[in-house]
């Protein structure tokens, strides 16, 4: 019997599984490529969930700093290494709401 079905194989789904399975659910992962992260984790140069891009108080936000959190303590599990290099934003001249809104996003 499945208990839960996760479609993708992303650091965020494979990070919901990972915590579900200690809660002894039977998790389905679902996965359109070949190996997991081979989809938008490989293309984009295995860059794990930035914080800024989403509210931080939606769903989507808070994902991101939980599952970036869950990361750290799989790679130190798993002994494999980790290397936070934090984000850079870059804008073009006349841009520079871009950088109020990502700021503006942050505030709790």
């Amino acid at each position: 019997m499945i208990d839960c079905i996760i479609v993708g194989g992303g650091i965020v789904c494979t990070s919901m599984a990972y915590e579900l399975i200690h809660y002894q659910f039977n998790v389905t992962l679902f996965v359109k490529e070949a190996k997991l992260s081979f989809g938008i984790l490989k293309s984009n140069s295995c860059t794990i969930h930035t914080e800024f891009q989403d509210e931080i108080n939606s769903i989507k936000g808070k994902l991101a700093v939980r599952v970036n959190q869950l990361y750290k303590n799989i790679s130190r599990l798993l002994n494999f290494p980790l290397i936070s290099t934090g984000d850079l934003v870059v804008v073009f001249p006349g841009e520079r709401k871009i950088i109020e809104k990502i700021k503006e996003r942050r505030k709790v």
